[in-house]
């Protein structure tokens, strides 16, 4: 089976590796390659390219439509499946960071509840994020002006 990716030039340089194309195929027996391997490679195949993962949904394109390839540092197997370990590792950074980020708005949405900021309503999973930020604007507003109090006129500037 044949598989396309990109490769690094300038790594290849570096490293004393001929390389005249940016991207390149190889020739692989899906047979001889040990499981892991042929699982996390065919999770990006799209074709014969093997795409990254990653951004919104997993897209495996560009912004133009392009396969948004892995770029390996070798035009080799051993180039291709590093590559393919770092796009996994990426991507399960991300899981983490997102779950992070998912907690962290939550616990948000908990206390301006608690203070009284947000209606309990919103706090709901039903209702959309661009919502949920929108009543957290208003009560990061509230706070900041509850804190700081109106200003008198005799208030210096």
């Amino acid at each position: 089976m044949k598989l396309r990716f990109e490769v690094d030039q300038a790594a290849c340089f570096r490293k004393g590796i001929d390389c005249p194309e940016s991207i390149v195929t190889i020739e692989v027996d899906p047979q001889k390659l040990p499981e892991d391997e042929r699982n996390l490679i065919a999770d990006r195949l799209k074709g014969t390219d093997v795409c990254k993962l990653g951004g919104r949904r997993n897209q495996m394109h560009t912004m133009d439509g392009r396969p948004g390839l892995v770029e390996a540092e070798t035009p080799d197997y051993q180039g291709l499946i590093a590559a393919v370990r770092r796009n996994e590792k990426f991507m399960s950074e991300q899981k983490v960071l997102e779950e992070t980020r998912s907690r962290h708005r939550e616990l948000v949405i908990k206390s301006a509840i608690e203070e009284g900021f947000v209606l309990p309503q919103f706090a709901k999973k039903e209702i959309s994020f661009r919502e949920r930020l929108a009543e957290l604007q208003i009560a990061l507003v509230k706070i900041i002006f509850h804190r700081r109090g109106p200003r008198q006129a005799s208030d210096p500037a």
